[in-house]
């Protein structure tokens, strides 16, 4: 079975819907470099279950993507996920 990269399902799910325009990163959030992990936020998810997925804290997953409003995600933006300690 093939696999689907989480980008390109989230910018065909979008449309479906009922999304708008796919954002990908914010303008002030981190670059991904080759040793990073990424995730795309889907519709409903929140940063809790974003960290708790990838086993970091909610701090973490906040200060590596310079986010300063727990509230703020958008569909489609790609976050960057703290390494761990």
């Amino acid at each position: 079975m093939k696999t689907i990269p989480t980008a390109i399902l989230a910018a065909a799910l979008i449309p479906l819907l009922g999304g708008g325009v796919i954002a990908t990163a914010q303008d002030d959030a981190p670059a991904p470099n080759n040793t990073s992990r990424t995730h795309v936020v889907m519709p409903g998810e929140t940063h809790s279950e974003i960290a708790r997925q990838h086993d970091v804290s909610v701090a973490g997953l906040m200060k590596s993507n310079h986010l300063k409003d727990g509230n703020r995600l958008r569909v489609g933006q790609m976050l960057v996920i703290p390494r761990k300690p």
